[in-house]
């Protein structure tokens, strides 16, 4: 059952709220249990506790979850190329930066699959790249930054193996899919920093609010304090909530609580607290979009933890609630997150599959903006994986939902990545023909900057 999965086992922290248990407060409360089942129950819970706590949350240096644990004794290069490229995206950088962050990691790579690499050159070369992107952000941000150098000298801290390797993944990142029969209730055909999950759903066949009214006044009173990030006075609303909601005996409202102070500790990156609170918020309710909400939560805590098999049994979890309520929103960013999850351990072949699966069902939502999106990050993922006609593909498609959508700018953004990889495959006339394309929407929505970097683009080709 979804309900036994891991989080369960995350050893409760006492924070001075009543909403995570103390140690003794257990032990009170469960004299059902036998001397044994407490025992491995504590073992499991200590157990998961550290896996939480040994691998925090893992960022680029942008604040954005990467797909690599740096954490590890040794990296590979070409998990540094492929993180640093997607630093590179993520920050925004125009054409000419990231073509000149491209020749240095075209040097870099062209290093390291020599037979003997010199770490110096590798090393040279990733400080003048992250230098690059620094002084793109503070003329950007107006003020002084490091942060990318700072990244790499942190990286350089740990153990580098200069020789590319691109399935040289540690054994964590080896886990293997689960197979598809042991989870029946999976749809069988992210989510990423594009997307995030919905917040509310009228799907539901719950109440959305506490039953009671008292209840209901404190719980709002909770929400609107949390809206406004007053930690302090929602914990104090939701406490109260609770206190009430068990002196009324009102257990529609249990689940709901402990969803919204699960969301607080999850902000604030107190992981355990998190954990637990989603669990028993799923375990606590039978409304299926409760459970959605929490598994899907909890299942980007393992995701930005790096921790593959807990974040892919949660993503299931939550595809399989949200399922019960046609919630196909929720559905695709699981899917899509299940990709990221498989490139960032460039295994392109799996996240293909699940990029198509979230491609599929994005389109039966009828929402032409989020195909677009989908297809587009999709693109972007595989173009990374060097997976280039199937990353055009992509683009194409992408390109007719925002065609469908009116949306010129994201369209002119399709067509000059798709001129990029059209000149990888050495057809010239083809990205020449998109950037004209490209040139031709800044035009008319006067963008003479962007104009100007796409006349450099077609000279130089």
């Amino acid at each position: 059952m979804y309900n036994s999965l891991y989080p369960v086992n995350v050893k409760p922290y006492y924070v001075n709220r009543g909403f995570v248990k103390r140690k003794e407060d257990e032990e009170q409360s469960s004299g059902s249990k036998t001397q044994t089942q407490e025992s491995q129950e504590q073992q499991r819970a200590e157990q998961a506790n550290q896996n939480v706590t040994k691998f925090p949350r893992q960022q680029y240096p942008t604040g954005q979850p990467t797909a690599i644990d740096y954490s590890r004794s040794t990296v590979n290069v070409a998990q540094i190329i492929t993180d640093f490229k997607n630093t590179t995206a993520a920050i925004g950088a125009p054409d000419d930066i990231k073509a000149e962050v491209e020749t240095y990691l075209g040097l870099i790579e062209g290093e390291s699959l020599k037979e003997n690499p010199n770490g110096k050159i590798i090393h040279t070369n990733l400080k003048t790249a992250s230098q690059v992107l620094d002084n793109y952000i503070t003329a950007t941000l107006k003020k002084p930054s490091d942060v990318v150098e700072k990244w790499i000298d942190a990286l350089f801290l740990q153990k580098i193996d200069f020789k590319s390797d691109p399935t040289a993944i540690n054994p964590d990142f080896q886990v293997q899919l689960p197979k598809k029969e042991e989870s029946q209730t999976v749809v069988e055909t992210v989510i990423s920093e594009d997307f995030t999950a919905e917040k509310n759903s009228s799907a539901s066949t719950y109440p959305t609010l506490p039953e009671n009214a008292d209840v209901k006044k404190a719980y709002i009173q909770g929400k609107k304090y949390s809206s406004i990030k007053d930690t302090d006075k929602a914990l104090s609303a939701f406490e109260n909530a609770l206190k009430l909601a068990n002196e009324k005996e009102d257990e529609i409202a249990k689940p709901l609580i402990f969803l919204e102070v699960a969301k607080i500790y999850d902000g604030h990156d107190l992981l355990p607290q998190a954990l637990t609170l989603y669990n028993k918020a799923a375990v606590n309710t039978q409304d299926p979009t409760i459970k959605t909400k929490a598994y899907y939560s909890m299942a980007k805590i393992y995701d930005d933890a790096v921790q593959f098999h807990p974040a892919m049994e949660h993503y299931f979890a939550s595809i399989a609630f949200a399922g019960q309520t046609d919630n196909l929103k929720v559905q695709t960013f699981s899917l899509m997150n299940i990709a990221n999850m498989f490139a960032g351990k460039y295994n392109a072949s799996e996240a293909k599959n699940y990029y198509e699966t979230a491609q599929q069902m994005s389109e039966e939502t009828s929402n032409d903006k989020l195909s677009a999106k989908v297809y587009k990050l999709s693109a972007s993922k595989m173009s990374n994986l060097n997976e280039t006609k199937t990353a055009l593909d992509y683009y194409k498609q992408s390109s007719y939902y925002f065609n469908k959508n009116q949306n010129s700018l994201e369209l002119a953004g399709n067509y000059a990545k798709s001129s990029e990889l059209m000149l990888k495959l050495g057809n010239k006339n083809k990205a020449k023909s998109l950037l004209l394309k490209a040139q031709n929407i800044y035009k008319q929505n006067n963008m003479p900057e962007e104009m100007f970097n796409i006349e450099k683009t077609l000279h130089s080709i």
